[in-house]
């Protein structure tokens, strides 16, 4: 039988780590909303994946450019506006993209307006500009279902989720104006989730500011591409661009209007011409551009930049061309990548609850229910494939959490394939301030009957609480490997921090297994405040 091997990583982010505010009589504090599938890496050391789409920039994204088919200076009233085409890259370093469908809306009608792209990353969701609609582009049909028309302005080039927002529901869009003003406007809108975290709608627009015409730089005239810091949602990048022959500037774009000159985007020494959208890539802060069709020696290319460093944009350090290898697309203006989904990387569950919280001097409260983490799907998988048993906790709990309050954590891992599953470990770094582990973690084994067992476990089955990353861990989890030790102080003693680390264990198709463990939450130590934290 097909033997797979996996590593699982489930590292507790600052976005799921309790934590406390400035000094108050009793410190109040709120957990973040984003608890579960979607905070969790997955790292696949078989060779479980398809061959196709094994990799677009890495193993945990899947990166899509959007060709608006338009020869140059035809599309957008030019007297041709032609189906768009989706495109998924399958290999960036090796050049290898796919036609996936041309787009159009569910009833058939034909897409031809798109020159922006987004996503809402760990939801696996595309979001496109179509004019001024903003609306879902399926990833598998390229069916296009409208979220609602910004009916004030004429036309997005521009847009953007900032995937730090809640929900990553934030969406920041630059319009294009058009007459002899040129005034671009920073728009900011809500995507608005249903009760079953799929439906969603746009919220009231709110425009920021005007770009106006004073602002640009000789030869541009709109900003055709906008990408938002992963680490910073105040630092938000675009494409000055003027179209096919012209200067493309780099620039910070500041909420009230105002252009920061970055300089030109570069291969080499050599002038990258008519870039179109800009989207950075999920894991290692890669900037990803394409570009139009301008009938330049690099038209129609998908490049990657290195992390820009707060607007140093080095030249590209690849590219290749998307348009050449899936002809008949052409002029590729959108770009974005989204999470791998786990079906991709084997159909392992991997689902994180808060199932008790006891509050200091008071009595523990558990949460036996089942609650629905909107834009995420691994919980409803493990939800359906479970008889609608696990997984069992809630996101946050009702009432804020306060230092020297207990937190239990449960983590589920669902074996959803027809195979077996060997050499799963999972890695759960706990972070400061001060969230330290209490003396006891449990372990419910793998289980086919779906009857979790927990007992408590300080031997093989499971390492410390406080256990260093081993190799596997500190690779997966990135530099240093997030278990870092808190120092000493009225909390407790010195070492607290480090993380959860179990053994490795199988899970035959259909077995569950499951890691309990408590947290306690605890305060900035003297001279340090929940500013220097990101919590």
């Amino acid at each position: 039988m097909y033997q797979l091997t996996r590593r699982l990583l489930a590292p507790m982010t600052a976005d799921q780590t309790p934590a406390a505010q400035k000094p108050l009589a009793r410190r109040q504090l709120k957990l973040r909303h984003l608890l579960a599938t979607g905070t969790f890496a997955l790292l696949s050391l078989g060779a479980h994946q398809p061959a196709a789409r094994a990799q677009s920039l890495n193993e945990g994204e899947i990166c899509y450019a959007i060709a608006d088919n338009n020869p140059p200076s035809t599309g957008n009233g030019g007297g041709r506006n032609l189906q768009d085409t989706l495109s998924v890259i399958d290999d960036f370093q090796a050049g290898a993209a796919s036609r996936v469908a041309q787009i159009s809306r569910p009833g058939g009608e034909p897409i031809g307006d798109i020159e922006a792209l987004t996503s809402r990353p760990e939801a696996g969701e595309l979001i496109a500009a179509n004019g001024n609609e903003i609306g879902l582009v399926d990833t598998e049909t390229g069916i296009f279902t409208s979220l609602g028309v910004l009916e004030a302005y004429q036309d997005f080039d521009a847009i953007v989720i900032d995937r730090n927002s809640p929900d990553q529901t934030r969406l920041l869009a630059v319009s294009k104006a058009r007459g002899p003003n040129k005034e671009n406007a920073i728009v900011q809108v809500d995507i608005v989730l249903g009760d079953d975290g799929q439906s969603a709608s746009l919220g009231i627009p709110e425009e920021l500011s005007r770009i106006g015409p004073e602002q640009f730089f000789e030869g541009t005239d709109s900003i055709d591409g906008i990408a938002i810091d992963p680490n910073n949602s105040n630092l938000i990048y675009g494409v000055a661009n003027g179209g096919p022959r012209t200067a493309q500037r780099f620039v910070i774009i500041g909420l009230d209007g105002t252009l920061q000159d970055r300089g030109p985007f570069l291969l080499g020494e050599t002038l990258i011409e008519d870039v179109e959208d800009l989207s950075f890539d999920l894991t290692n802060n890669l900037l990803f551009a394409t570009t139009g069709s301008s009938r330049s020696p690099l038209t129609e290319n998908a490049f990657l930049f290195n992390n820009p460093n707060g607007g140093n944009l080095a030249p590209a350090i690849s590219n290749f061309n998307i348009g050449a290898v899936t002809s008949p697309a052409i002029d590729y203006e959108a770009s974005a990548c989204i999470s791998r989904p786990d079906e991709v990387a084997g159909d392992l569950l991997l689902v994180k609850r808060i199932t008790a919280v006891t509050p200091l001097g008071g009595n523990e409260q558990r949460f036996a229910g089942f609650q629905n983490q909107q834009g995420t799907q691994a919980d409803v998988q493990l939800r359906t494939a479970t008889n609608q048993t696990f997984p069992v906790g809630v996101i946050q709990p009702e009432q804020p959490l306060s230092p020297g309050d207990l937190v239990e954590y449960t983590v589920y891992v669902y074996n959803n394939t027809n195979d077996p599953v060997t050499n799963i470990e999972l890695c759960d770094p706990l972070q400061r301030p001060n969230v330290l582990q209490t003396d006891t973690m449990e372990f419910a084994p793998p289980n086919g009957d779906l009857e979790l067992d927990f007992d408590d476990l300080d031997d093989a089955a499971a390492r410390s609480p406080q256990a260093p990353a081993d190799a596997s861990c500190t690779a997966a989890l990135g530099e240093g490997g997030q278990f870092i030790a808190a120092p000493p102080g009225p909390i407790g003693p010195a070492g607290n921090g480090g993380g959860v680390v179990t053994d490795l264990f199988t899970l035959a198709p259909g077995e569950i297994a499951a890691v309990r463990f408590t947290v306690e939450v605890g305060a900035p130590q003297s001279g340090e405040s929940v500013e220097d934290f990101d919590l």
